[in-house]
């Protein structure tokens, strides 16, 4: 490859000390140096740009590295520097994770980098990590499988650019799906194994699924039904994304009726987000809880399922013993009394240790701000006494998010009011993933729409994701 920089941006003419010092103990040429200290000032986060290609280089082959600076070189045709960043952000983690990129031939490369020339010729005006991945694996299946293109790259751009982030997952269908097709696993382009990959071209060669899979997952047939009409939905799911699909195809187990029942006790269940694996032993009891909604749907509030859910987890799980709790012989109403007692009493298994604990927070900054002579804040909770009285002021069940707390999984904030010496608790709202998960007023209520607002610019300020419809 020609090794010299081709960029209209200016080139520096001599790298700094600092990116000299960075990558001091990894052998590299000059020009390797140069490149990178070009980048360094170019991308946008250029230290964690760095933090992540020294930790790569020093695990490196000598192929690997050659072949990572051709990438990169390639990149600089991008004048777009959102986009230049997540694409070289993309770049070292398909290295990091050896997809793709480790095993390209001459030829995929090329194809490749043809794609990215194209690429640069289109208007993008957002990107973030996800967007950035996403699209890279796009163009490396492209190249490696262009007998997958339904249409052109261009093509999507212009349909899709002004599209919000999270709509980045209609590419792999705009590319290489017809109309009426479905991919289960597209959507999780970035958050997929190798060999989660290698099943979802298996799909797009319209390979049979229960074949495939024959050698690491037994599925029925109405099971494999399920999944190929993409009836189960695992938005914002980032681990194990295959046995998850599996575990809510087994929750439905082909009665169409109650998917939507299914989906939503999925989203909304920590034991299968945070525990897939004690979810896969209990599937029994799972299996009752689906029984359970399916016999009462035409009478349960679809916001009621949340709130069991929430309820079945403690009493099942943190009760003590463990997994004496069930469904046997019970009622809707004796449910919904049963949630509302644990809201408005004191029965949270509130133990000294639980009461203790704290926990390392996300580092916002306190959000404060006036409207007539109305102090409001928005703060995060980081120990289990302040949890427990967030969940008893406002009489809901908040208190049982505490382990995925702990673990750093979730982290929890809450909206208040203060009027002279007075403090009202307005909402409590949830982050996972610098993302909004929910906002809960008191009782689980909806919030004013003046509340609503103010946490709207909250989450603006800090570059939180909005919450997913």
């Amino acid at each position: 490859m020609n090794t010299r920089i081709v960029d209209s941006r200016p080139v520096p003419s001599s790298v700094g000390q600092p990116v000299k010092n960075r990558y001091k103990n990894v052998w590299l040429t000059s020009h390797q140096i140069d490149l990178l200290g070009h980048i360094h000032n170019t991308v946008l986060d250029a230290y964690q740009f760095s933090e992540l290609t020294e930790g790569f280089l020093n695990r490196a082959t000598e192929g690997h590295k050659i072949r990572f600076f051709d990438w990169l070189e390639q990149l600089l045709v991008l004048k777009n520097e959102r986009l230049f960043t997540e694409m070289c952000h993309a770049v070292i983690w398909c290295f990091r994770k050896g997809l793709f990129v480790t095993q390209q031939t001459t030829y995929q490369f090329n194809s490749c980098k043809m794609y990215i020339e194209q690429l640069a010729q289109c208007k993008q005006d957002r990107a973030n990590k996800l967007y950035g991945k996403h699209l890279f694996i796009c163009i490396c299946i492209l190249a490696e499988r262009p007998d997958f293109q339904k249409k052109s790259l261009p093509l999507v751009f212009q349909k899709y650019h002004k599209h919000y982030i999270p709509c980045a997952e209609y590419w792999f269908n705009y590319l290489f799906l017809e109309e009426g097709e479905h991919n289960f696993l597209g959507k999780h382009l970035p958050h997929l194994t190798n060999y989660e990959v290698n099943i979802m071209t298996s799909l797009l060669e319209q390979a049979s699924l229960r074949r495939t899979l024959k050698e690491t997952h037994s599925i029925s047939k109405k099971e494999n039904y399920v999944l190929l009409q993409n009836q189960i939905d695992l938005t914002g799911f980032t681990n194990h994304v295959l046995d998850r699909y599996i575990v809510g195809a087994r929750l439905v187990k082909g009665s169409t009726e109650i998917t939507y029942l299914v989906n939503l006790l999925l989203r909304h269940s920590n034991t299968f987000r945070y525990h897939l694996d004690v979810f896969v032993a209990d599937i029994s009891f799972w299996k009752s809880v689906v029984n359970f909604f399916s016999r009462f749907r035409e009478e349960i509030a679809l916001d009621e399922i949340s709130e069991c859910v929430d309820y079945f987890e403690y009493q099942r799980y943190q009760s003590v013993p463990p997994k004496i709790y069930s469904l046997k012989g019970r009622t809707l109403r004796s449910v919904e009394r049963a949630v509302d007692e644990w809201h408005y009493g004191d029965n949270y298994f509130a133990t000294k240790e639980r009461l203790e604990s704290t926990w390392a927070g996300l580092g916002l900054p306190l959000f404060s701000k006036m409207i007539h002579e109305q102090q409001f804040t928005i703060s995060e909770i980081t120990d289990g006494k302040t949890l427990l009285q967030e969940s008893k002021t406002m009489l809901h069940c908040v208190f049982s998010y505490l382990e995925p707390c702990v673990n750093g999984f979730t982290h929890v904030f809450s909206l208040k009011m203060k009027l002279k010496n007075q403090v009202k608790y307005i909402a409590t709202i949830e982050v996972r993933n610098k993302r909004l998960v929910q906002v809960c007023g008191k009782r689980n209520r909806p919030i004013q729409s003046m509340y609503s607002n103010l946490i709207e610019t909250w989450r603006t300020q800090n570059n939180l994701e909005p919450i997913l419809l």
